[in-house]
């Protein structure tokens, strides 16, 4: 992760090439288990967070040409070979015959699946993934809505409906990606679930992207700016409450995110994820070599660092209730970034919970981390309590 932050595709490479594969092969047997899971109490749970993990860092090693889902290992293990060993198991998880002393919760299966199938071009893991969905998201109906045209792009928000015949609240999602990659199918699942058991509608957002012409993050920002004007002019259209709503956001999304809490009023809460807050200290900024990063932050013009930092835009009043996430050990964005905008949204009277996750990375509330559903459910939580 770090290392697609400083693009350093050379680095990438090589640690595919000479960690992630051989270490890899290590661990599959020539049956496709993974030994080292199957002596845990929850086995299929924690095989299927051995192959999250190789599905979070593919999708960084694809960029550069290295599919870690068919890509052999030097002893010529491929991981595809894990994935059709746990298939008729993610079917029935019942029938698995090791220890899994907590039900399976087959939703995780079913995004593995997905991204398995889609890697390899396997039709039936696609397909398979679709029938597996969770019954806590199924049902749910979603809309694809073009919300700003530029000349060579168009950028997309995804309403992911609540179930209730009456006007809902809503949370604007923003994705991560070091403001240069990603898309709006970012926290899905959690869109989805607070639609489907909590009735609060989620319209996951996309955004100027810094590889895209003329991109700086003013322009970012001004799209998020637009597609919040555009989710309220059209209230009645989307059944949504316009004045009550918040806002989640992860990484770079956290930035955008807390952007907009602090600047649309009205806003009820804010959730960030290993976010980035105070733009003249962050050193995701202040350290990169990347050129197309300098440049779409305006060459770090320090006026400009200033005014699009969430630290100094908080309302002097109204404060939105602010949950904040990160873990001690985030070398890609510092932990302190979320202490500093906690104590600052705190000296303005605002409510703010700071979990700070010792020992844990930049990925801590992502589907390899083990502190993913703790996290997760305390979104839910916070969200019901401040946004309905």
């Amino acid at each position: 992760m770090v290392l697609a932050y400083l693009d350093r595709t050379d680095r990438i490479r090589e640690v595919a090439e000479q960690s992630i594969l051989p270490k890899m092969g290590t661990q599959i047997a020539d049956d496709g288990s993974l030994p080292q899971e199957l002596k845990r109490t929850l086995s299929l749970h924690y095989s299927t967070f051995a192959l999250e993990a190789l599905m979070e860092t593919n999708q960084i090693t694809s960029q550069i040409g290295i599919n870690l889902w068919s890509t052999p290992a030097p002893n010529g293990k491929v991981a595809s070979q894990a994935v059709d060993y746990l298939y008729p198991y993610y079917l029935n998880p019942e029938s698995w015959k090791f220890k899994q002393i907590k039900p399976f919760d087959q939703s995780r299966a079913a995004i593995l699946l997905y991204e398995a199938g889609t890697a390899l071009g396997n039709q039936k893991y696609i397909d398979t993934a679709k029938r597996l969905k969770s019954k806590d998201y199924k049902g749910v109906i979603t809309k694809d809505i073009v919300y700003k045209k530029y000349k060579d792009y168009e950028l997309i928000l995804t309403v992911d409906f609540a179930e209730t015949d009456n006007p809902a609240p809503f949370v604007v999602y923003l994705h991560g990606g070091g403001w240069a990659r990603g898309n709006n199918g970012s926290s899905r699942s959690l869109s989805q679930y607070l639609a489907k058991q909590k009735g609060i509608t989620g319209v996951r957002v996309s955004y100027t992207l810094a590889p895209q012409s003329d991109a700086t993050v003013k322009v970012s920002i001004q799209d998020v700016w637009d597609a919040v004007k555009y989710i309220r002019e059209h209230a009645a259209e989307l059944n949504i409450t316009p004045e009550c709503f918040g806002f989640l956001g992860t990484s770079a999304g956290a930035h955008l995110a807390a952007v907009a809490a602090m600047t649309v009023p009205g806003t009820k809460a804010f959730v960030g994820y290993s976010g980035i807050y105070d733009l003249e200290k962050a050193a995701i900024i202040q350290k990169t070599k990347d050129p197309q990063r300098i440049g779409y932050f305006c060459g770090r013009d320090p006026k400009v660092l200033r005014e699009v930092s969430p630290v100094n835009l908080i309302p002097k009043k109204n404060v939105p209730a602010s949950m904040l996430v990160c873990g001690t050990c985030d070398v890609t964005v510092e932990c302190e970034q979320s202490g500093i905008f906690a104590s600052a949204l705190k000296k303005r009277g605002g409510v703010c919970e700071l979990l700070r996750y010792e020992y844990y990375d930049h990925n801590v509330s992502s589907k390899t981390s083990d502190k993913m559903e703790e996290i997760f459910f305390k979104s839910v939580d916070f969200l019901t309590d401040h946004v309905k």
